[in-house]
């Protein structure tokens, strides 16, 4: 149980996806708090923007279809500006699966190669998007 202590309250980065409940059992039951954490259902959150150039309108597009509804969305737009839809890790590979077969489409249907399928550059190890996650947690930590 020690060794588990120390490396929960060493500087070693954890990655996690969605890291609440578990920060949370943690201190209750060891009263260790976790630090150093990478949460990459947050950096996911914040890579849909930054990374993947997700427009405004399909922010609330996914918080129209995902919990609130769009009559809601639309009459309380100002509410819901810097609102974030977070999903749990199966969601996120689905919608990552869907983009990768709308991309091959486009190429099926193009001939050409514009672009790399997400969950494909996901994928491979040492991939440009691979790198992207340092970048998307300093940017989180900065906000």
């Amino acid at each position: 149980m020690n060794d588990l202590r120390q490396f929960l309250s060493q500087g070693i980065i954890k990655v996690v996806w969605d890291g609440r409940m578990d920060s949370i059992e943690l201190f209750a039951a060891l009263r260790v708090r976790l630090d150093k954490v990478l949460d990459l259902q947050v950096v996911e959150v914040i890579s849909r923007k930054t990374v993947r150039g997700e427009t405004d309108r399909r922010r609330t597009e996914r918080l129209a279809q995902g919990r609130f509804g769009f009559r809601i969305v639309r009459e309380n737009r100002e509410s819901f500006r810097d609102l974030h839809l977070v999903v749990g890790m199966q969601k996120c590979l689905e919608e990552q699966e869907r983009v990768a077969r709308e991309v091959q489409s486009k190429k099926d249907l193009h001939g050409s190669e514009h672009s790399v399928p997400l969950a494909t550059a996901h994928a491979a190890p040492g991939s440009p998007d691979m790198h992207q996650c340092p970048r998307s947690h300093r940017i989180s930590k900065r906000q």
